[in-house]
């Protein structure tokens, strides 16, 4: 039996400031059997090119109402928002993605799907930075231990 996982994660940035405004991870998991007399290098080469095309596909329907919004010139406008959870220690730290202020922890907010910069600040305490993926109808959790200035 053959057994293929292929996971991508496409990405579209804006023209104008080079900022990811989408991103979505596609996979696809399959298995066939492989038959009496095995595979050929032809067969396996067609198998794996097929299902690469199978989750671009899937990728690209996903990427269509971003797309669509895009060209018909409404700007980026999605519907794609996934959850974000944010503790911390010491709580009440200032919340930013990408340098836009969001709040204090704990903080909980539905948010746009995308890649963000992470900042937490907190008085005394060394900011603490990190990339993080918001995907669509999911929740990212994060609980971040301040270090001492």
């Amino acid at each position: 039996r053959d057994e293929i996982f292929i996971e991508i994660t496409p990405k579209l940035h804006s023209a104008k400031t080079g900022k990811t405004v989408w991103s979505e991870v596609e996979s696809t998991k399959e298995y066939r059997y492989a038959g009496s007399f095995g595979n050929s290098r032809a067969s396996l080469s067609k198998y794996i090119t097929a299902t690469i095309s199978k989750t671009i596909r899937k990728a690209i329907d996903e990427a269509k109402p971003v797309l669509t919004s895009v060209s018909a010139g409404e700007g980026i406008v999605t519907e794609a928002k996934g959850k974000l959870s944010i503790t911390s220690d010491p709580s009440r730290a200032k919340v930013y993605l990408n340098d836009v202020y969001y709040g204090l922890t704990p903080f909980a907010s539905e948010v746009d799907a995308g890649i963000y910069e992470l900042t937490l600040k907190s008085v005394g305490f060394k900011n603490s930075k990190e990339k993080l993926s918001i995907r669509k109808s999911e929740v990212t959790e994060i609980d971040v231990k301040f270090e001492k200035e």
